[in-house]
């Protein structure tokens, strides 16, 4: 038998070394605002240069007073701090606040703290944190990109330079995670600052599937900081001249929006704008009808709805006419162009007689037959647009634990069409675009149908991407954002027999 199994220590050792939090053995404090810690200097001495610098045989000194040196958002996560240079924080879940499923493998480290503690890392010359802490967010900067930027928008006056790499990083996921962030982290998007806000909306590379959608984020925006009034539309505007601040943050988010994108979704969407007078006023007010959307379209400035509806006008009569449009000043500095399209760097420009549409995609996220459809474009003589269930179509039955992706190509008549009409033998496709650049990872399906009035408009797959067929592959059909995109042709030569 050897000899560590036949004897054993009689006595009662310590079995771990000392802890920040008893104060045993300490001898030396750290001050923080009204707080004290006693703390030991061995540690301290050993973790951080700022501190080892402090401890030098210069200073009579038996404390360090933080309170000037470490910035003031640090201060909530000081115990993390000391968690980190005692290397504690493991086994002691319930003692940190801020531990979650999202901490590092020493328990120290989450999204909720991670920045600050980089900061503080800095100050401080804390390396192996500093270092970790860059690690961390490298790791999770993809999908928790929104925390670590707002996390240094609470910093006041300038960011130190590798606060500044952070957020400049962050800001840039959440563009590209926009339409994510709005289906998964509304809140966090609803308490960003108004300044961060408009930064971003008015960004081309806004990652967002329909302009309506971020108009209605936008006016939920302006309720909850109430930037918009809930009274009638006569009464705010005499509040616009009572209260000219929230006036100008309201008109300013309203400027961001493309507004030539949203009239454009208005009509993909069966409900284009009517116009209505305004009770005691001479002007004309957009209305629109969206369903679920809430948007109340009367509190939105009307000049920006009329400015894209005459940019879409004149593109679609003259060019000529659309280029001194372009020239021309536009109210508050709209922005007449579209955002840039969302799709991996492979994949081909999208052709005349093609739409796509990318939606954000998890298996289980999109409700049983809700419907995403695409932009309008025409393809010989009939114009068509490509309707998406990200949940699958109501009218199939899908196993529990598993999911369906329905696509169809959708014909839009037009008014010049008699009222019976038939497109014969004409040829289209459907097909998932892979994130991943895989040449031989491809899901498309491909048909010929003759589309009529009487009830044969639309044609397509109900069983368009299922777990089955896709199985382990499906990351590589996604974005690292989590997108799925899809992209429908049809045939121009084919398009021809109608209608």
């Amino acid at each position: 038998m050897a000899l560590a199994q036949q004897v054993k220590f009689g006595g009662s050792g310590r079995s771990q070394p000392p802890s920040w939090r008893e104060g045993l053995f300490s001898n030396w404090t750290v001050v923080l605002g009204d707080r004290r810690f006693r703390l030991h200097k061995f540690n301290l001495a050993r973790a951080s240069a700022f501190l080892e610098g402090a401890m030098a045989e210069a200073y009579e000194s038996s404390e360090s007073d933080l309170t000037e040196v470490l910035p003031k958002p640090c201060w909530p996560y000081v115990e993390d701090l000391f968690d980190a240079i005692y290397a504690e924080g493991k086994d002691l879940p319930n003692v940190r606040s801020t531990q979650d499923k999202d901490g590092d493998e020493d328990g120290v480290l989450s999204k909720q703290n991670v920045v600050h503690l980089l900061a503080a890392a800095d100050t401080l010359g804390v390396q192996v944190l500093f270092e970790r802490a860059i690690t961390f967010l490298d790791r999770r900067m993809c999908f928790c990109g929104l925390a670590f930027w707002r996390a240094c928008l609470s910093f006041e006056g300038p960011l130190s330079p590798p606060l500044e790499k952070v957020a400049a990083v962050a800001r840039e996921a959440v563009l590209k995670g926009f339409e994510r962030y709005l289906t998964t982290e509304m809140d966090t998007l609803l308490c960003l600052p108004y300044y961060a806000l408009v930064g971003l909306l008015r960004e081309d590379m806004l990652a967002v599937r329909a302009e309506l959608i971020l108009a209605e984020f936008v006016f939920l925006y302006g309720k909850t900081h109430k930037l918009v009034s809930d009274t009638p539309l006569e009464v705010s505007k005499k509040e616009e001249v009572d209260c000219p601040v929230k006036s100008r943050k309201w008109r300013d988010l309203c400027a961001a929006l493309r507004w030539t994108q949203i009239e454009v979704d208005s009509q993909v969407c069966d409900c284009p704008f009517s116009w209505q007078q305004s009770d005691g006023d001479s002007s004309f007010l957009p209305r629109l009808d969206m369903g679920k959307l809430s948007v109340e379209w009367g509190r939105f400035p009307s000049e920006f709805f009329m400015v894209g509806m005459v940019h879409n006008r004149m593109q679609c009569v003259s060019k000529s006419s659309h280029a001194e449009l372009m020239q021309q000043k536009v109210p508050c500095g709209l922005v007449l162009r579209g955002r840039n399209p969302v799709r991996p760097d492979h994949a081909p420009p999208l052709l005349p007689y093609q739409v796509e549409k990318f939606v954000y995609f998890a298996p289980g996220n999109w409700e049983r037959g809700r419907i995403i459809v695409s932009n309008m474009v025409d393809s010989g003589l009939l114009r068509f647009r490509l309707r998406l269930f990200p949940g699958g179509d109501l009218e199939f039955d899908i196993p529990q634990g598993t999911w369906a992706v329905s696509a169809f190509v959708d014909l839009v008549p037009q008014v010049h069409w008699p009222e019976t009409w038939e497109f014969k033998d004409v040829q289209y496709s459907i097909k998932c675009v892979p994130w991943q650049g895989n040449g031989q990872l491809e899901f498309k399906k491909q048909d010929t149908f003759t589309f009529k009035s009487a009830g044969a408009y639309n044609r397509g797959w109900k069983w368009f991407l299922t777990s089955a067929e896709v199985g382990s592959q499906l990351n590589e059909l996604l974005s690292p954002e989590g997108y799925l995109l899809i992209r429908a042709e049809v045939v121009p030569a084919s398009a021809l027999q109608g209608p």
